[in-house]
């Protein structure tokens, strides 16, 4: 049995140059310690970033899966690819897909976004269902013994599908981001943190800095937080970055006994009301 698993995370500015990115990345991946699992932000080898830019598909495995594929081979870690556009045959949209590789280069399991950023923040509007189809299903990994729930970015503000996690038991929750610096100044980090003390479980969170989707600022900061809520390790706003962290199911064990929350939850049928919505 497994009692800890080290994760490296991977901080970064993807554009719209796949080559400049992997060439990047290459260079990140290279620096990193001997480690179990590397976690990368959201659409972390391509980012359409202007309306003109072109769309990278990629059908699973493809170019974009086998760069990764090689590097989990070379360093003898498991890769979980934040995302990236995954082809859907005879249709001009694609999936927003994270692909989790195995040591010897295997694509293992894939998680398609459930919740799509179509929202008007300050002087922008982001509107993902124009390019992307909603995934429909929660997807989980065991790496080490250690169980892994799949969400990107936007699927954060939801916490039915952490909750949802939460009734799997899993250990850690990844949440790869290109999150914009506006909501995320004001809500990245309560929210990681939230979810993180409601699922007693660790949570990790790449993401993105620079320019991102719409030519809107993306945050940065990445973080690691335990089942406490306390953050293990942070990112700034404004430069790549890698850290490394070591989880325990000791800690785990230790939140979930003094706080036994989960033999506490009562189950509620009430509807829900959209009311509002049409205000």
């Amino acid at each position: 049995m497994h009692d800890t698993l080290t994760i490296s995370i991977i901080q970064c500015n993807s554009g719209s140059d796949l080559n400049q990115n992997l060439d990047t990345l290459t260079h990140q991946l290279n620096t990193l310690p001997k480690t179990d699992v590397i976690i990368l932000p959201e659409m972390a080898a391509h980012r359409k970033v202007l309306s003109t830019d072109p769309i990278e598909k990629e059908t699973i495995p493809g170019p974009i899966t086998t760069f990764f594929a090689n590097h989990a081979k070379k360093h003898q870690s498991w890769i979980i690819i934040g995302s990236l556009c995954e082809a859907i045959p005879n249709s001009a949209k694609v999936y927003n897909t994270t692909v989790v590789l195995n040591p010897s280069g295997d694509v293992v399991t894939t998680y398609r976004k459930i919740h799509l950023f179509n929202c008007n923040i300050p002087n922008n509007t982001l509107n993902e269902s124009t390019v992307f189809e909603s995934g429909t299903t929660p997807q989980t990994v065991t790496i080490k013994n250690f169980k892994i729930g799949l969400s990107i970015c936007y699927d954060l503000r939801f916490p039915e599908l952490f909750q949802y996690y939460s009734q799997q038991n899993v250990d850690l929750i990844v949440v790869p981001s290109s999150f914009t610096h506006t909501t995320g100044k004001a809500h990245w980090e309560p929210l990681l943190k939230a979810r993180a003390i409601e699922t007693q479980c660790y949570i990790a969170a790449p993401n993105q800095y620079g320019q991102g989707g719409g030519n809107i600022r993306t945050y940065g900061h990445s973080f690691v937080i335990d089942p406490w809520g306390t953050i293990l390790n942070e990112g700034t706003d404004s430069k790549s970055d890698t850290f490394t962290t070591t989880l325990t199911k000791k800690k785990i064990q230790d939140v979930r006994q003094k706080l036994p929350i989960f033999t506490h939850k009562q189950l509620y049928n009430i509807p829900i009301n959209t009311d509002n919505l049409k205000q």
